[in-house]
């Protein structure tokens, strides 16, 4: 006689976490750095863009912001899609679609046929973000969930500061084409590693046994709607908002203004660049081991500190026409540990005020939100450069930005106890 089978889908996961938890970080920091690669390396070919093209600054800016235009179409669709398929299908088409349309994207001869691959691989790029998130939310225990999202956000600003410094010299030898292309080439690359390293959370397999429902919000709307009808989480995003608009300011612009007001070659206005994405690296493993050391778990003071710091040091940048190498390095440093080192400890917050089974559909509305800003900052600073020629005071309203990010989220109430889930 056959014995009954246990309630597979109402049976809790319980495993060893441990080693297949970091085997997970190592999969899904790869997949950040790769995405960030070809998003953030991107301005660093912005000026062989412009001037095969002749295009004004505005149009630059467009240029450079086109992946954020995708992901702002995308992301809502991928959070449910990322809390339905699971985290590993999800990477894998995001990282495919990219690959694909990058490499169109070099082998176009029209500024607006380049715009629109562009935002095609912005489409694939908006899943990768609240994907690796949630895998996070998944593997991590409370105690290290803030180191281990720290560590993964170092994946974009270190895929930044390779391509900041790698992308100028393949594109002053290849074209800008050609560095495109290798870009395109990484993006296949990674999609086969993750394939590979990362494993399907036991949540995830047993959602899977109830047919694909991921839980109790089996559409994803009641999630959705209780982050709506939250106060904290709006809070959040809306100061994501400005901190994107502003990261994603300084990252498309740093060398342009470099190569225009200072006069620096191409590749040591990229080791600046590059200065600034390790610094960013730096800022979101340090803060996130900070946050769960030293303050508890707390997340909001450090953000707030953040926004502030970023302001002083965009402020001490618009006085800098006349500085030299090094002190453009330090300051430079300095802008990256505050200016991109925040987005850990804004993901891990936005993710600790979501449900457990909302987290990719929560993160998705955050990063909807954060991509409104990297979408409009950049243009936005290019058409005041166009009317003003002014890159002082662009950098001091930039600052301004930063800082109205920091305020913001001191507005917000926080969980006071690891893994607490206050609208679950």
């Amino acid at each position: 006689m056959q014995l009954p089978q246990p309630d597979r889908a109402k049976a809790p996961a319980v495993v060893n976490t441990a080693p297949v938890a970091w085997i997970v970080v190592i999969a899904i920091t790869l997949a950040q750095a790769t995405e960030a690669f070809t998003v953030q390396g991107f301005p660093a070919l912005a000026p062989f863009v412009a001037e095969e093209f002749a295009i004004s600054k505005a149009r630059l800016g467009m240029l450079t912001s086109s992946f954020f235009a995708g992901g702002f179409i995308s992301v809502i669709p991928a959070g449910w899609a990322i809390d339905r398929i699971g985290v590993r299908r999800s990477l894998a088409i995001g990282l495919g679609l990219m690959a694909v349309t990058v490499a169109l994207g070099a082998l176009t001869h029209s500024f607006w046929m380049l715009y629109a691959c562009l935002l095609l691989a912005g489409i694939g790029f908006g899943s990768v973000y609240p994907a690796t998130t949630k895998a996070v939310m998944h593997w991590a225990p409370p105690r290290l969930r803030g180191t281990m999202m720290g560590i993964k956000q170092t994946g974009v600003p270190a895929g930044g500061a390779l391509a900041a410094v790698t992308l100028p010299v393949l594109a002053l030898s290849l074209g800008w084409r050609g560095a495109l292309l290798i870009a395109a080439a990484a993006c296949a690359v990674c999609l086969v590693a993750c394939h590979v390293l990362y494993r399907t959370h036991p949540d995830e397999i047993h959602a899977a046994v109830r047919g694909g429902r991921p839980g109790p919000h089996a559409d994803g709307r009641a999630p959705l709607r209780a982050a709506l009808r939250n106060r904290d989480i709006w809070l959040v995003n809306i100061s994501g908002l400005f901190f994107l608009a502003t990261q994603s300011t300084m990252i498309a612009w740093l060398i342009s203004y470099l190569r225009s007001e200072l006069a620096m070659p191409v590749v040591a206005a990229g080791t600046v660049l590059a200065a600034m994405q390790i610094g960013g690296a730096a800022g979101r493993l340090g803060w996130g081991t900070v946050s769960d050391l030293v303050f508890g778990g707390r997340r909001v003071p450090i953000i707030a500190l953040l926004g502030v710091g970023t302001g002083a040091v965009l402020w001490i940048l618009s006085f800098l026409t006349q500085a030299g190498y090094g002190t453009l390095v330090v300051v430079s440093l300095l802008a990256g540990l505050c200016g991109i080192g925040w987005v850990g400890m804004v993901t891990v917050l936005r993710a600790e005020l979501a449900p457990r089974e909302g987290v990719g559909i929560v993160t998705s509305l955050g990063s909807f939100m954060g991509y409104a800003g990297s979408l409009l900052g950049p243009p936005l600073f290019g058409l005041l450069l166009d009317r003003t020629g002014d890159y002082r005071l662009a950098w001091r309203l930039l600052g301004l930005c930063a800082v109205l990010a920091g305020l913001l989220v001191l507005r917000a109430r926080e969980r006071t106890q690891p893994g607490a889930n206050p609208i679950a």
